[in-house]
Formats: structure tokens, sequence, C-alpha cells
């Protein structure tokens, strides 16, 4: 048994440590895509099988993904790539469901707090990073840049890109439900002064990267800070019901104040999709001066994934014809009905099996909260960061909270 558990923590342990991004590039590729199938194994010969049969839909449609790469032509590196990536996303949940079955919470607090740490470091280095090589923030987002060395010299400063921005943004309201409840943790002060420094640490380095999407979803998650102490379902339904109400009746002011913001900040990245986003709540259209701006383009990603879907509502079993920059859209034009039904299974699986059980908790409302954040960046980008769901809130509940509360 300790064996056991000390082989996963370790392999564990040396994956996590591949997603800080000086670190995940020096790996030999060989050695680590055969540590990842070996982590994987062991978690599945470790879990009971009706828990690792209960989580299977969820990778349903990262499984089907195959088949597009399959019809492209890609090669067979490339898939075995893929193959690889959707084992290592795999195994993160089954540790999860490993460490609670087991009731190893001394592994649970590890790795929780390492993986707080390497993302609290990534977090420093990508702010520092960005200040470093302003052109950084766009290009790892791109996956693009004017040379491989380049890219390569963002890696070694260890400059978070387009997954860790959006994983940060998740732990926004788990955070601030720890700092708002630190008086019924042992080390009060200690949490307290923890939870807020790491938002604030979040906070600079998503201004810093300018990723603009990231900036507003953290912005929306900071106003849990004046909803109570207490957060449940109701009471968010409720806060949404009146913010989207506030909207409507208060759009043309907000489009104002968007654009006033975006003629007095300095970036120039955030500058413009504020001034998009302004035009577009008052206009239902685009600055027209501006046909290459972010919003634009995004619009007519997400209109071609769309229109694949409607041309072939079962599925077009290609990557070429989507627009590759929301998960649900490109999923649609992908696998049309099909992937509409894996998509409401992915949310509904996720739901009963991760946050459903926290109802009656005075947490529910903020994982709600994450859960919600992780929908709307499924919407608007094309990736599927399930760990923030399926690894961070199962830790997060036996290491962090009081025993009562789990």
């Amino acid at each position: 048994m300790n064996i056991k558990s000390n082989a996963i923590g370790l392999l564990m342990a040396v994956s996590m440590l591949h997603d800080m991004p000086c670190l995940g590039f020096r790996y030999p590729s060989a050695i680590y895509a055969l540590l990842v199938i070996v982590l994987f194994l062991i978690l599945c010969l470790s879990v009971r099988i009706n828990n690792l049969i209960k989580i299977l839909p969820i990778f349903a449609l990262p499984g089907l993904n195959i088949i597009p790469l399959i019809v492209d032509g890609s090669n067979i590196v490339q898939i075995l790539q893929y193959i690889s990536g959707l084992l290592q996303m795999m195994s993160y949940p089954l540790a999860a469901i490993y460490i609670i079955e087991s009731r190893n919470y001394k592994l649970g607090r590890n790795l929780f707090i390492l993986y707080l740490l390497i993302n609290l470091i990534t977090c420093i280095t990508t702010y520092y990073g960005n200040l470093k090589f302003p052109e950084a923030s766009r290009a790892l987002a791109t996956g693009m840049s004017e040379s491989q060395d380049m890219m390569r010299i963002y890696q070694t400063a260890n400059i978070g890109g387009f997954s860790f921005v959006y994983s940060m943004v998740m732990l926004i309201p788990i955070l601030i439900y720890t700092w708002k409840q630190r008086k019924v943790f042992s080390h009060s002060i200690l949490f307290g002064i923890l939870s807020l420094g790491y938002i604030i640490v979040i906070f600079f380095t998503l201004i810093e990267a300018e990723y603009t999407t990231a900036i507003l979803l953290c912005i929306l998650s900071i106003s849990l800070f004046f909803v109570g102490n207490s957060l449940d379902a109701k009471k968010l339904i409720l806060l949404c019901l009146i913010c989207f109400l506030l909207f409507l009746t208060l759009k043309v002011p907000i489009a104002n104040t968007l654009f006033n913001i975006s003629e007095n900040i300095e970036s120039i990245n955030i500058s413009d999709r504020l001034k998009d986003l302004s035009f577009s709540l008052k206009d239902n259209k685009f600055d027209s001066s501006n046909y290459d701006s972010d919003l634009t383009m995004r619009q007519n990603h997400y209109n071609k994934s769309f229109d694949t879907f409607i041309s072939n509502p079962l599925g077009s079993w290609t990557q070429k014809n989507i627009g590759g920059h929301s998960f649900i859209l490109d999923s649609l034009g992908k696998f049309g009905i099909l992937g509409l039904f894996f998509i409401l299974l992915l949310y509904i699986k996720l739901y009963k099996i991760y946050i459903l059980p926290s109802k009656g908790n005075s947490y529910h409302g903020y994982i709600l909260f994450t859960f919600f954040v992780f929908i709307i960046t499924t919407i608007v980008n094309p990736r599927l960061l399930l760990d923030s769901i399926m690894f961070v809130l199962p830790l997060y509940s036996i290491s962090v909270l009081p025993k009562h509360n789990r």
C-alpha cells in the first residue's frame, strides 16, 4: 500500500512539474510519454472499476478527437502525442479518486500544495516574463512566434500560456471562499494572507498577460467578495439574473465605460478588445475602422464552426472546417448532433460527481461559480480544462476545508 502510494505520489509530482514551462520542454519526450502511460495504468488498476466507469463519459469527446486526426492525415507521431496528452488528462482525476478511495489525505495535501506552489511560481515568472517580453502573451496564445528560438526563450523564462492563465481564473472562487472563511481554519491568519495574496498575484499576472477574456472572468469572480460569506445555488442564480437585467438596462453606459477605459489603458491589446466590445454593445457590430480586431476574427472563427455544424448535422469529422476557438462550437462542427449529446453528458456528469455533493455546504455556491466559469471557458476557448474541476476541487475539499464542511 505504501509502496503504491509513494509511486503514485512520485509519478504525479514528476508529471505536475512537467506543466511548468521552464521544465516541460526539458523532459525527453519518449521518457515522459512512458511516465504518463505507467502512471495511467497504475491508477487504473488502483481505483474501483465503478468509479473509473463513472468518469469515462466525461472523456468521450477528447477521445473522439482521435478520429479527426486520422481523417485529416496526421502522422502516427502526432496521434501518439495526442493519446499521451489524453492519458495525462485522465491521470489527474484518477489520482484524486485514488486519494479519496484510499483516504490517503496526506498525499492529497502534498499534491495540492505542490499544485499551488507550481502555479504561484509560474504566476510570478509569467508576470515578470511579460514585462520583459510584451509579445510573449499573444505568441503563447496562438502557438506562433517569429522563431522557435523565441518560443524556447519564453519557455525558459517560465511564462505561462493559454491553459495556465484560464486555470488560474478558476482558482479564484475557492481562494475567495478560503479568505472569507479564514477564521474557521486552524491557522487563520496564514490562510487569510496566502489566499488573498494569491488572488492579487493572479490578478496582476492576468493584467500583464493581456488575456482580455480571462481578465473579465477574473473581475467577475472577484465580485464574489461582495456576496456574503455563504453562497448557494439560489443566491447565485438570483445574482446572475440581477446582473443580466442590469446589463440590459445599462448596456449603453457600460459600453461607454469600456470605451473610456480603453482610451486610458496602456496595453494596446486590451485597449483594442475593450474598444471593440464597446462598439458591439452599442451598435451590435464591431468598429468598422478595425477590420482585424480580435473580436471580429474570433466571431468569424465561431461562425465557421457553427456553419459547419448547420451544414453537417451528423458531423464533418475533420478539424479543417472548424474555427478552432470554441470547444463547444468546434465539437458541434466536428461531431454534429453526437457532439452536442456528449457536451451535455460532460456537463451533467461533472455537475453530479463534483458539484452536487457539496450542496448544503457554505462553499457550494463558490464551486458552483467555478463550474460556471468552466462552462464559459468551453464556450469562448478551445481548451477543455478539466483539472480545475476534477483534480483541484476534490483535493481542496480534503486538504483545506474543515472536516465538518467536507
